[in-house]
């Protein structure tokens, strides 16, 4: 038989070794659900931008006939665009990812119209007004974008954009490092009417925009005032953007909006310029090839668009798309192409002074000839 000394000192050393398992087994209880939380973070964070990250635009959709095609896209365009078969989507390898290129704006100055032009390329799939917030997580900003094959990009329209460089920021640094950014400007004057025109129609035939709105009443001249999003609107276009002596209201946001100059060395100060193009909007209306031309290039894509894909319509003022493959394709939507009030003489002119000095300095900064930068009257 063991010595009672003996048995003490097996003893303690069985409470020794029981109590350090005891201490190993705590640390691991305690630590492993900080490490469960580590990689729940690094799934939820990380793993989108590695998994979803949006391929390079420089390849080719297989062609037919030498000619590209939308045969590999994920719709099919019989009337109108809709998703091909869950089984097609498989096979093809269809998915949701990261966009490469963001349409940022200027609001009113053809973003629209350019996004559904380039939705014709075979190596695009576009949509519009879906914006970024960095509070929520890049993955379910991804379910948003249209499904796309490898071969694809995603261009985003939302010109909202141009008023938040810092997201944009955000977004170069930590999410798309490759994104490329489509800046679109337009003659300050004719886009400010035409963003009066837009706001007064939608809050005439909108009654969820008309209870977004406030109302108050002009001291002066007893009119009612309504402000929706910033903007005032007071009776016609001209009572809107002038005080009661008939001088331009500078201050106001229509005219505010088409000092270009401003957004863009702000933009400039938060994003490497070389991954913007800037697209003179004026340019784009009366031919509309060469800027197509230009974004292809600009992000990489196949030589694809021609005269062919478009024609001239002389009521309205601009091109159409004219793609007998894509019956999806329409003459742009009836709110496209407005007509405009009538505006006097004199409050042209007093506009036209107003811009042509930031006009210039624009055209200056980006070392670019824009077609809206002479005083033009």
């Amino acid at each position: 038989m063991k010595s009672l000394e003996t048995r003490r000192t097996t003893n303690l050393i069985t409470a020794r070794t029981y109590k350090s398992f005891s201490a190993f087994i705590s640390v691991i209880v305690c630590t492993l659900p900080m490490l469960m939380l580590l990689c729940w973070t690094q799934y939820m964070y990380k793993d989108p931008l590695q998994h979803l990250e949006s391929i390079n635009g420089d390849k080719a959709i297989p062609s037919r006939n030498g000619r590209l095609t939308w045969d590999t896209s994920c719709y099919s365009y019989h009337r109108k665009k809709h998703l091909k078969s869950q089984r097609k989507l498989q096979e093809m390898g269809c998915d949701r990812k990261l966009p490469k290129a963001l349409i940022i704006g200027v609001k009113k100055c053809g973003t629209i119209t350019l996004t559904q032009f380039l939705d014709l390329h075979p190596e695009i799939e576009t949509i519009s007004g879906i914006s970024f917030n960095p509070r929520v997580f890049v993955r379910d900003w991804v379910k948003q974008m249209p499904m796309s094959t490898s071969e694809q990009i995603i261009v985003v329209d939302s010109p909202g954009y141009i008023d938040n460089p810092e997201t944009l920021q955000y977004m170069v640094s930590n999410v798309i490092r490759d994104l490329k950014l489509i800046l679109m400007l337009r003659d300050p004057i004719q886009r400010a009417i035409s963003d009066y025109k837009h706001v007064s129609v939608m809050l005439r035939i909108r009654p969820d925009l008309k209870r977004l709105a406030t109302y108050r009443y002009n001291k002066r001249s007893s009119q009612k005032i309504t402000v929706y999003r910033g903007y005032e609107m007071l009776g016609n276009f001209e009572e809107t953007i002038t005080d009661n002596r008939g001088n331009l209201n500078t201050s106001h946001l229509f005219i505010q909006k088409g000092i270009y100059i401003k957004y863009i060395k702000n933009l400039f100060e938060n994003v490497d310029r070389n991954r913007v193009l800037i697209v003179d909007g004026d340019a784009f209306k009366k031919y509309s090839l060469l800027t197509l031309k230009k974004v292809e290039k600009f992000l990489q894509l196949s030589d694809f668009f021609t005269d062919r894909h478009f024609y001239y319509d002389s009521r309205k003022g601009f091109f159409c798309a004219n793609v007998t493959d894509r019956p999806d394709t329409e003459c742009m939507a009836g709110n496209k192409g407005r007509s405009h009030p009538t505006v006097h003489q004199n409050l042209l002119q007093q506009m036209s002074d107003f811009f042509t000095p930031y006009n210039l300095k624009l055209q200056e900064y980006l070392n670019q000839t824009l077609t809206f930068s002479k005083r033009n009257v």
